[in-house]
């Protein structure tokens, strides 16, 4: 059986993979009993799964037991060859191809490339320049939304929104970013045409992350083609499905979960701790993987050098030993302190983007229409590395 075919088999630590059929429709319920079960666990498919908060908030710190520069994805070195694969007679590159950039380096070398594009990412700097940016976004396309009486929320709300704010933070300007959409679309499977549309991109920006990529230098030398078209697809594609799956997670739980929208009302300075509960409830990236770098020991199992380690976000975040009430939305929850957004010096760069994103949506998400489910058409859900709505259709209530 492949990594991604259905099985039968009910859900067990030797079987668990994130494509299982039981976390399709709630995927926290069963990384909690996995959890509970056996918080270190060794599946066939997957490696190792760390799923308590403590520990992976430890592995994710400890990048030289845990690394990244081997590949968090890939079950292989980084430095093995790379492959270039044909299919259908044009020449497609994988994402091995190029250095995914700065996910899958370690310090030392790390540190050089997030530097580049640090300031830019900070929660002040994402403010100043694109503050009023996002929130216009935001206010368009949810007024448009309840104006022509909701629909498909991720389609119309939820992709672009995040669309949007990406391409604004990269530097594409504000005429072209419908059509960056479209074409970053395609990058999921690096076309050639796409990837040429994505290079150009990066070399005529003229502000922006892009700019930074196109005009930076390391040690004294400029990017290589490779290392700009590395950390220009990951810019693109990293915070796109995983907030937008977010923004469609906390429409959902309003419009299903009425009490929220009445907090919320009640109490609008809820709105400066609700988006990180929305954000630890439903983890878009439920866990990334590492490879052991050196020997631990962690639960008392013994993991080995070589080993891939995945650090399960997703169930760190329900673990009752760190919140309180994990499974409850405590809109007021602070400290919050969940790790959705990874830990260390591998914390997502984009956070305060995303953060920035989800507090414009749900500002204006209070000031429409109550939003509530068209029964008429089933929630469509997929699992795996980001298991999030695909379909959720809305309609303004009455």
């Amino acid at each position: 059986m492949t990594a991604h075919e259905q099985t039968t088999e009910p859900l067990r630590p030797e079987n668990f993979d994130l494509y299982h059929p039981e976390l399709i429709d709630d995927p926290w319920a069963g990384y909690s009993r996995l959890r509970e079960q056996c918080p270190v666990f060794h599946s066939e498919r997957v490696g190792w799964v760390l799923t308590g908060y403590d520990d992976v908030s430890t592995a994710s710190r400890d990048y030289e037991g845990f690394r990244s520069d081997w590949g968090p994805k890939s079950p292989t070195p980084r430095n093995l060859p790379r492959t270039r694969e044909e299919e259908g007679g044009e020449a497609v590159f994988s994402y091995a191809a190029y250095p995914v950039l700065p996910i899958e380096t370690d310090p030392p070398v790390h540190g050089g490339y997030r530097r580049l594009l640090q300031p830019l990412f900070t929660a002040p700097s994402i403010e100043r320049n694109w503050g009023d940016d996002i929130r216009s976004i935001a206010h368009d396309l949810v007024t448009a939304y309840v104006r022509d009486g909701g629909g498909d929320f991720v389609e119309s709300v939820a992709l672009p929104m995040s669309g949007l704010a990406v391409a604004a933070v990269l530097g594409i300007p504000r005429e072209q970013r419908d059509e960056f959409q479209q074409r970053a679309l395609l990058l999921a499977r690096e076309t050639g045409p796409a990837l040429e549309f994505l290079e150009g991109a990066i070399e005529s920006a003229q502000s922006g992350a892009f700019h930074v990529l196109a005009t930076a230098e390391i040690d004294g030398r400029e990017l290589t083609r490779e290392e700009k078209l590395g950390y220009g697809l990951i810019l693109v594609h990293a915070g796109w499905e995983t907030t937008a799956g977010t923004l469609t997670s906390m429409v959902h739980r309003l419009a299903t979960q009425p009490e929220l929208r009445a907090a919320l009302t009640a109490q609008p300075e809820l709105l400066a701790t609700a988006p990180d509960e929305f954000i630890r409830i439903d983890a878009a990236a439920p866990g990334l993987w590492r490879t052991a770098g050196e020997d631990r020991e962690v639960g008392g199992c013994p993991i080995k050098r070589g080993d891939k380690v995945l650090l399960m976000w997703g169930a760190a975040n329900r673990d009752p030993a760190a919140f309180e009430g994990p499974d409850e939305v405590r809109l007021d929850r602070k400290p919050n302190r969940h790790m959705s957004f990874g830990e260390g010096v591998h914390r997502c760069l984009g956070s305060a983007l995303a953060r920035a994103e989800i507090t414009a949506v749900l500002a204006e998400l209070m000031a429409a229409p109550a939003l509530v489910r068209d029964e008429s058409v089933p929630v469509e859900r997929i699992a795996g590395a980001v298991p999030v709505i695909t379909k959720l259709v809305l309609r303004p209530g009455r």
